[in-house]
């Protein structure tokens, strides 16, 4: 995620919560050190018991930006979110660390908005990467890579808009039957209108 992100997504009047990952050294340094110095002016915790795994969800919420690069514009506020608990028998813990322009929520309604944007994420990626196998693709280049994605999300949209619960079911029943993914196609929405 570069800098210009957060400028870009500020000038058209929208808010953000994104994450900070190691590829951005110096900006998780600084939001890492930010968590580790200094106490959270909120904090929320969430425990459930599902499946037979247990996760624990806390939240800590940071209005302290000092020594940021200003470049990243309107920071107002560092979350931090611990996931841990216990999957298959085998403890599990977990930290990440975000930015966000939005001042006016609390830790809980943030780690709310975190836990939905990761859920979808997960669920798209999971079927671009165990079902249409992206991870081993071999197309080079990111023209070619980013166009494959997006006809690959194209396709997601049109099966599940067709009612298909299993995508994986859905490209194995429609691979090689063009006359059948047209017909498909045709019966959505956007194209009837």
């Amino acid at each position: 995620m570069p800098k210009k992100t957060t400028r870009i997504i500020r000038e058209t009047g929208n808010d953000y919560i994104l994450e900070v990952k190691g590829n951005q050294k110096n900006l998780f340094k600084q939001v890492r050190l930010i968590a580790q110095t200094y106490l959270p002016m909120d904090y929320s915790k969430t425990m459930e018991k599902n499946r037979g795994r247990l996760e624990i969800r806390e939240a800590y919420l940071y209005d302290n930006i000092e020594g940021i690069d200003e470049a990243w514009i309107d920071i107002k506020r560092i979350i931090k979110v611990i996931r841990s608990g216990i999957r298959n028998n085998k403890p599990y813990y977990e930290e990440h660390y975000y930015i966000s322009s939005l001042s006016k929520l609390n830790a809980q309604e943030m780690a709310t908005i975190i836990r939905e944007h990761w859920g979808i994420e997960n669920g798209l990626h999971y079927v671009k990467d165990v079902n249409m196998n992206e991870d081993k693709s071999r197309i080079k280049g990111a023209s070619a890579a980013e166009n494959l994605s997006i006809i690959k999300n194209i396709a997601i949209n049109i099966y599940r808009y067709n009612g298909f619960k299993s995508i994986k079911y859905a490209t194995q029943r429609y691979t090689n039957r063009i006359v059948e993914q047209l017909q498909l196609i045709r019966n959505t929405h956007i194209i009837n209108n």
